[in-house]
């Protein structure tokens, strides 16, 4: 059974209930991210699956392209350290462009559909992860 649960951060997951979750475009909306992520870990059970994505800050700067909906945007760094520490093992890495960006750094439109291509192992303005949740 699929069951697709849509709600405004904070709230609160059963632990130990689902084998996948799927939050894409949602942690860098969210001023808590650890209380976030913890949440998250939690309801995923014993060696099921976490597929995250989030915008990449070495691509796609926020301090150059303000959104006022975003409180961060991470780097590879940052997510590396965040997996570490909650002992969430990478099974498989993407990531995909989507603006077109000037020399500057800024956004200046959206790629065309056909230059829009998710990549395994490629460092894109989004990072796309499939995570999975090991629980000692």
């Amino acid at each position: 059974m699929i069951k697709f649960i849509n709600k405004f951060f904070p709230f609160e997951l059963e632990k130990d209930k689902y084998d996948y979750v799927i939050s894409f475009e949602s942690i860098e909306h969210i001023q808590d991210d650890v209380q976030f992520i913890e949440t998250i870990i939690s309801a995923i059970k014993n060696n099921g699956y976490w597929f995250l994505s989030t915008p990449n800050e070495e691509k796609m700067s926020l301090k150059k392209n303000n959104n006022k909906f975003h409180f961060r945007h991470y780097t590879n760094k940052m997510v590396n350290d965040i997996f570490k520490k909650y002992n969430l093992k990478v099974i498989e890495q993407y990531g995909e462009d989507t603006y077109s960006i000037d020399k500057n750094g800024l956004i200046m439109g959206t790629l065309s559909e056909d230059k829009m291509e998710l990549i395994k192992d490629y460092n894109g303005q989004f990072m796309v992860y499939i995570l999975k949740v090991v629980k000692e």
